[in-house]
């Protein structure tokens, strides 16, 4: 069975690095629980193009290059790799791709059979959506933290399960969607999931 896990704030803890970075770089008092909208130009009231702008300045700083995984990740991704097929399918830009899979390497080295970047936070963006990715790779379950991904997948993947995070307690969830709040919580319910 394949199963499909965005990178960042799932597989990578990278949240903290970038409001390290923000509130150092642009002298603002970020909080991670305050962080309502996963958009980061409309939760820091800045134009998209800004937004990208300094999400590529990130992408070079050494906050971005000291991200380390989230706890419990490694351990249940080496628990699942051993029965299923695991993919990552991540928002960041293509010209992160090497950067991307040494990091991934470096902390679950292969154990994913394929990484694939939507260029969602791109000055190029992309036509195909995480939802388009879990359709054409035939996922049967997508963990993400982004609530607009989980949804954009809802007709596409069986299994739904949304990292709990501030930016994505905004509402109720469908039927189909399952809020998770760690590794163990993610791992036994992947473990369950019958062909």
């Amino acid at each position: 069975m394949k199963f499909a896990f965005d990178l960042d704030d799932v597989l990578c803890n990278l949240s903290p690095q970038l409001i390290a970075f923000y509130n150092k770089t642009f002298g603002a008092n970020i909080v991670r629980d305050n962080i309502t909208n996963y958009s980061l130009s409309k939760q820091f009231k800045i134009s998209p193009e800004d937004a990208i702008e300094r999400t590529f300045q990130f992408y070079k700083s050494d906050y971005f290059h000291s991200a380390s995984p989230v706890a419990g990740a490694q351990k249940a991704i080496d628990q699942l790799a051993k029965k299923h097929d695991l993919i990552v399918i991540t928002s960041r830009p293509s010209f992160l791709d090497e950067k991307t899979h040494i990091w991934i390497e470096n902390y679950f080295p292969k154990k994913f059979v394929k990484i694939i970047h939507t260029n969602q936070f791109s000055k190029e963006g992309s036509d195909m959506t995480k939802g388009d990715y879990c359709r054409e790779e035939g996922v049967k379950a997508l963990v993400d933290d982004a609530l607009e991904n989980i949804l954009d997948s809802i007709n596409d993947v069986e299994n739904l399960l949304l990292m709990d995070a501030p930016w994505n307690r905004n509402g109720e969830l469908p039927e189909k969607v399952k809020r998770v709040y760690n590794w163990g919580e993610i791992a036994d319910f992947l473990s369950k999931i019958n062909e």
